[in-house]
């Protein structure tokens, strides 16, 4: 997992991987779900944000795409 800079802004999201090797420029990356080994719930992202894992799951806007499988 990477810190997020700053705030949400839109659609848009800053993260720092300054730390890691493992990530660059322009990959693809898991924001809620699971990628190998690590994962990320709509709980998880609650509990840090203060609330819970309805107003997270219901403020995802229409317009990100979703990939369900």
């Amino acid at each position: 997992l990477v810190p997020i800079l700053g705030t949400v802004s839109m659609d848009l999201t800053t993260i720092d991987i300054s730390h890691t090797t493992e990530l660059q420029r322009g990959d693809e990356v898991t924001l809620l779900g699971a990628e190998g080994e690590a994962a990320l719930d709509a709980q998880q992202i609650a509990r840090t944000a203060g609330t819970i894992s309805y107003n997270i799951l219901c403020n995802i806007s229409a317009r990100v795409r979703r990939v369900y499988l």
